[in-house]
């Protein structure tokens, strides 16, 4: 998790409402005989351009999150419903120290744009994180076995039913389903949230199974992965009565970009990779204490095959790509990738059902 980079391109000063780009003019001015200095003005203009990033990474959340009301200062959401919902979402993607460093940056500006403000809140989670946070050096760290990722999905799509609101059980259910799925499929983030019906999930007369063109995989190897057959009710169940709803929100009716893609955002669009992430992600931090985002999925059933299965520990780098770089063995890894893809799936599913002996 240390050292990725944020998914959202951040705004910019130019971005910024008139109200936020003068008081942050104004807390840069170097003071004269008649004008009093900015809070800013003592910083070099490298590190004004990392606290420039700082509060353009807050407008940037605020815009994605979908905030209302941005026609003066940014400085006005920082309470804690929002620096919590910003704090999570950071979280899945940074180790708490860099979160830490993003906060008292964020700090730092606000007290400058807004000196009248109180930011006891933000003081707050600041000095938490700053006091707490250490830096996230190893992923198996935080893998979790394979099997508990899936029935964490399934034990989440039963519950889907009680939570409050007819667009808010659709999204659940649709929520839940990427967790099981991804956990029996560990495709690469970019690949899953493309899934479009018949191109890529297709059904065969035992399940459904996943296939993606060598022309669509970051490693340029076909994959082919059977789904388990515990998988078809609930799939069966989103295509029948979840998916239909999320459609009809579309506003644009005469659009059929979404017409095919699998998995649709409550605005009737096919949902973007960076949602994906952001939805799992968050969902098994709440469930599980921690954040596993779709690549550590890809590690947790890697590390649970190793573990568990380590007389077919071969077949795990072919699948998730982990190919080497000589030229005299590609053709023989994209011979044997669909094979080894069916073995991983098999393996996996093995995990799942919980039949290691």
């Amino acid at each position: 998790m240390a050292n990725r980079r944020l998914p959202l391109a951040l705004q910019r000063l130019r971005d910024w409402t008139a109200h936020d780009q003068q008081a942050w003019k104004t807390a840069c001015r170097d003071g004269g005989l008649f004008d009093e200095t900015g809070p800013l003005a003592k910083y070099p203009p490298g590190r004004l351009r990392i606290l420039e990033a700082a509060y353009s990474r807050w407008y940037t959340y605020l815009e994605w999150s979908g905030a209302s009301d941005l026609s003066r200062s940014a400085c006005a959401f920082l309470d804690v419903r929002q620096l919590k919902s910003f704090v999570s979402f950071l979280d899945g993607y940074i180790a708490p120290c860099s979160v830490a460093t993003y906060l008292a940056d964020l700090l730092i500006v606000a007290r400058a744009l807004a000196p009248e403000r109180n930011f006891q809140d933000l003081e707050r989670i600041a000095e938490y994180f700053r006091r707490h946070g250490r830096p996230v050096r190893e992923k198996r760290l935080r893998v979790v076995p394979i099997r508990d990722l899936f029935h964490l999905g399934f034990k989440l799509m039963e519950g889907a039913g009680s939570v409050d609101g007819p667009l808010r059980k659709v999204l659940a259910y649709r929520d839940r389903l990427m967790i099981a799925m991804l956990a029996a499929c560990p495709l690469r983030r970019n690949n899953f949230a493309a899934t479009k019906i018949d191109n890529h999930l297709i059904l065969t007369e035992a399940a459904f199974r996943l296939a993606f063109a060598k022309e669509e995989v970051k490693n340029r190897f076909p994959l082919d992965y059977p789904l388990p057959t515990s998988l078809s009710g609930p799939i069966d169940r989103y295509l029948a009565e979840h998916r239909p709803l999320l459609l009809a929100r579309r506003r644009d009716a005469s659009t059929g970009t979404s017409d095919k893609a699998f998995w649709i955002s409550q605005t009737g669009t096919p949902l973007r990779p960076i949602s994906f992430w952001i939805r799992t992600t968050a969902l098994t931090r709440k469930h599980l204490g921690q954040a596993i985002n779709p690549h550590l999925f890809r590690d947790c059933a890697a590390t649970s095959i190793a573990i568990e299965l380590p007389a077919q520990v071969g077949i795990i780098r072919p699948v998730l790509g982990h190919t080497n770089g000589f030229t005299g063995q590609r053709y023989y890894n994209q011979a044997r990738t669909l094979e080894a893809a069916r073995a991983f799936q098999g393996a996996v599913d093995t995990l799942i059902k919980g039949e290691v002996g």
